[in-house]
């Protein structure tokens, strides 16, 4: 049957053809497929992906059931980010415990970790605004004696979580840190430094901001010496602690670190071997905790990565015995954590890794605080220009402890780590 329709359209065909002197429009034949059911796909976060920027990947968000579009999940003004590795309180209650007091409250932040509370006493400069940070909270209690008194609370076992960014993608994250990526009088960088140090250290694909930070150190640790002055007498009489510069943004001195004694000369060494940024990058020089936070941060600015300076003092002078005599109280686990050290004044870098300041010291990056002990934050800062530390300190080290006391943790932790 199939056969003779086929036979007479193929005839009808063939007489038509023969009839019309046009020719005959080709058919297309036309197919229809049957609809198919089609599945929606599984979400599955971008392991970079932090629409909050809280610190926590949209991930680890899914894991913990976090709000990933919230920096605070349940409104008690405490970001999830500090919920879950610094105060380890529930991030989806407003209060963790149920006694009626909100997280956010002081008391209520150390009742799920250990914590060490003082009170001190420094000269400026300081800023109470960037003594808060992820290892301290800070309180002013008064401003008088040409200094400030201040309560901080530490919490020792606060870590950070990394997420890390891919360093062609960070740009994106860095709104309103300009001012912390620019070259400065002492991080010199420049255009040609810019492409040697991508070329050394962020080149390769794939590569993340944290990634730039570990091949720095690694190419630190291998080329790089550290150096005293000029004078010879070793790296801590590098003339680096401190130094003045005039609005026209020349050097006009430096002082010692012991006591700030102006040394209104120094030699073009010491520029190029232990100040400048750029110079120490291609001598491959730098001195001590000053002079290699300088050193770091022009590298990472160079590369791209937003960097700040910070200087951070321990808890007593150890000069008196009445302060250390203070933490005869303590647990000996906390007083291991409390670095005292006639040389505890200490500079280094804060770099801006996977959304977060992260501490990066002067051979590892900090993401808990037993990496350099209870060091007390003071203040941080874009350039060397922005702060005169000679101006009120004086004699070296002028920072005071006043009160200390420690207080273990009441409940166990809401979420443990997710690192």
């Amino acid at each position: 049957m199939e056969h003779k329709i086929f036979s007479l359209i193929l005839s009808t065909i063939i007489v038509l053809s023969s009839c019309a002197p046009s020719p005959i429009p080709t058919l297309k034949p036309t197919i229809t497929l049957l609809p198919t059911l089609t599945l929606p796909p599984t979400p599955i976060p971008n392991y970079y992906s932090d629409q909050d920027r809280d610190g926590l990947s949209d991930q680890k968000e899914l894991i913990i059931n976090t709000n990933p579009n919230q920096v605070d999940s349940d409104g008690d003004n405490l970001s999830d980010y500090d919920e879950v590795t610094k105060y380890f309180t529930d991030p989806l209650k407003t209060d963790s415990d149920g006694d009626g007091i909100n997280d956010n409250d002081p008391e209520e932040r150390r009742e799920y970790t250990h914590s060490i509370r003082a009170i001190c006493f420094i000269p400026p400069p300081y800023d109470v605004e960037m003594m808060n940070d992820h290892f301290q909270d800070v309180v002013a209690l008064s401003e008088e004696g040409g200094g400030l008194t201040y309560e901080v609370t530490f919490y020792p076992d606060a870590y950070h979580i990394i997420e890390e960014i891919p360093i062609d993608e960070t740009s994106e994250s860095y709104g309103g840190l300009e001012h912390y990526l620019v070259s400065t009088p002492l991080m010199n960088f420049d255009d040609e430094m810019s492409r040697e140090t991508y070329k050394l250290f962020a080149s390769k694909e794939g590569t993340t901001d944290l990634d730039v930070i570990k091949n720095m150190y690694k190419w630190t640790n291998k080329n790089v010496r550290t150096m005293p002055n000029a004078s010879g007498v070793g790296d801590f009489s590098e003339p680096f602690l401190d130094l003045f510069i005039t609005e026209d943004d020349q050097i006009t001195f430096l002082y010692t670190p012991i006591k700030f004694t102006p040394q209104e000369s120094y030699t073009e060494w010491d520029l190029t071997h232990l100040v400048l940024g750029k110079e120490c990058f291609y001598n491959k020089t730098h001195g001590s905790c000053g002079s290699t936070a300088n050193f770091h941060s022009t590298i990472l600015r160079s590369v791209g990565i937003p960097t700040k300076i910070t200087l951070r003092v321990p808890i007593a002078n150890p000069n008196f015995d009445d302060q250390k005599a203070l933490l005869d109280n303590l647990s000996s686990f906390t007083r291991s954590l409390l670095t005292i050290d006639m040389y505890g004044v200490h500079f280094l870098v804060e770099a801006y890794i996977g959304n977060r300041w992260i501490r990066v010291n002067n051979y590892e990056y900090e993401d808990n605080v037993e990496l350099m002990g209870s060091f007390i934050k003071v203040i941080s800062f874009a350039s060397w220009r922005d702060v005169g530390f000679a101006n009120s300190w004086g004699y070296w080290p002028p920072y005071d402890l006043i009160e200390i006391a420690e207080q273990k943790p009441i409940h166990e932790p809401i979420i443990q780590d997710i690192n």
